[in-house]
This record gives C-alpha cells, structure tokens and sequence, in this order.
C-alpha cells in the first residue's frame, strides 16, 4: 500500500461511523449526494455539509503528513 493510502486510511479509520460512510460512499462507490442522503435517512444539506466539513480535515491531515498542494 502507498504512503498516500495509508495517509487516507488513518484519517478514515478516526472518523465516526457516519461520516466515514459518507465519504467512503461518495468518493470510493462514486454514490450521488441524493442517493446518499436517502439511503441514509438524512437531508441533502446535511450530507454536503459533512463532505465539505470532512473533505477540508482530509487536506488538512494530508498536508501535515506532508502532502501539500506543491506535491
């Protein structure tokens, strides 16, 4: 396994259960938004809000493990 996946599986790894299956489902299944928040019994809102919220940790914790925008 690359350094990169590990980076991204340790960060996944710390997250509660429903945000890690919202990211996982978006950004490893390629699931929509909608179908997300509806399999989940959740707003649309709340399913981007937690994407964004997440996806902003995510490039947080890479750039401190060293992968930043230059790399």
């Amino acid at each position: 396994m690359g350094e990169l996946t590990e980076q991204i599986n340790a960060f996944l790894e710390q997250l509660p259960a429903k945000q890690r299956r919202i990211l996982v489902r978006r950004y490893f299944f390629m699931d929509s938004v909608v179908q997300i928040a509806a399999d989940m019994n959740m707003n649309i809102n709340s399913v981007k809000s937690i994407l964004r919220r997440e996806n902003r940790k995510l490039r947080a914790h890479l750039r401190k493990g060293g992968y930043g925008d230059d790399r």
